[in-house]
């Protein structure tokens, strides 16, 4: 049985959000996957949820992300 109660099951708490696998977040921020799992490392990139060994990332976090690089001044 599923618990869908969303303080105990993260994945629950994104029924109501569009969730991206790599690829998909890939096409949104151009990074290498070693780049973007070494950035979620260091906490400057949204964490995934874990759907057993599957990743996914919440649309909302990863496109937040996408203009927050945009705003960054270009050196």
């Amino acid at each position: 049985m599923v618990n869908f109660d969303p303080t105990i099951n993260p994945i629950a708490a994104s029924l109501q959000e569009r969730l991206l696998r790599l690829d998909e977040v890939r096409k949104i921020i151009p990074l290498s996957r070693p780049t973007i799992y070494r950035r979620i490392q260091e906490g400057k990139f949204p964490a995934p949820l874990k759907d057993g060994r599957c990743s996914l990332w919440e649309e909302s976090k990863v496109r937040a992300y996408a203009e927050q690089l945009a705003e960054q001044p270009q050196p």
